[in-house]
C-alpha cells in the first residue's frame, strides 16, 4: 500500500495500522479504528473517489459533494478536522468509513392501449450508476481533498471492497482487510 507508514497502538492498546498522506500542508497521519476483519483499507485517488462520491443520491450531504476546496474550507465543521490533523503522527486522525454500491436508475414504461388510453406495464432500467457514500468521516476527507491529497485511505466494510477498489482506487492497489494490516510485524 502506497500510503502505509506503520503499526502503532491507540491510547486503549490496541495496534492500528498508520497512514501518511501527502497534502499541500504537509504529511497528514490517519489511522484504523478496529481490528474486525469485517472492515478492509482501500486507497483511493481523489479525483475517482470525488465522482463517485457526487452520484450518491443522498440529499443531506449532497452539498458537500458537490463543493470545492473554497467552499470546503467554510464547511462549519472544517475547524475540527484541522484540530485532529494538528496531533500528527503522535495521535493520527481515524480513516473515513465509507460505503460503495451500484444503483440502478430506471424509467417507467407505457403501452398503449386503444386511440387514446396507455397502461402502465413496469419500469426499465436505463442506467447504472456506481456511488460512494458516508457512514463517518465527511469533514476529514474534504479537509485532505482541499490541501490537495492525490491519494488517501479509507475504511470499508470488506464485502464492498472490491468494488471500490474497481470504481476509484488506485490503479495499482489492492484493499487489505484491517486484520491482515495489523499482521504485519
Amino acid at each position: 500500500m502506497k500510503t502505509f507508514y506503520r503499526i502503532g497502538k491507540r491510547p486503549s492498546g490496541d495496534k492500528c495500522a498508520i497512514f501518511r498522506v501527502s497534502t499541500d500542508r504537509g504529511d497528514q497521519f490517519l489511522c484504523t479504528d478496529t481490528t474486525s476483519a469485517d472492515y478492509s483499507v482501500v486507497e483511493v485517488d481523489s479525483q475517482y473517489f470525488i465522482e463517485m462520491w457526487r452520484n450518491d443520491f443522498y440529499d443531506a450531504h449532497k452539498d458537500v459533494s458537490l463543493g470545492n476546496p473554497e467552499s470546503w474550507i467554510n464547511d462549519y465543521k472544517f475547524k475540527d478536522a484541522e484540530e485532529g490533523f494538528a496531533c500528527g503522527e503522535s495521535n493520527p486522525v481515524p480513516l473515513a468509513d465509507v460505503h460503495c454500491a451500484v444503483r440502478s436508475e430506471a424509467k417507467d414504461v407505457w403501452k398503449r392501449r386503444y386511440l387514446f388510453f396507455r397502461e402502465y406495464v413496469g419500469q426499465q432500467i436505463v442506467k447504472r450508476v456506481p456511488y460512494i457514500g458516508f457512514t463517518n468521516g465527511i469533514t476529514r476527507t474534504i479537509w485532505l481533498l482541499a490541501y490537495g491529497a492525490k491519494c488517501f485511505p479509507v475504511m470499508c466494510r470488506t464485502d464492498n471492497a472490491e468494488l471500490l477498489q474497481l470504481m476509484a482506487g488506485l490503479p495499482d492497489g489492492q484493499p487489505k482487510k484491517i486484520s491482515e494490516l495489523l499482521s504485519i510485524v
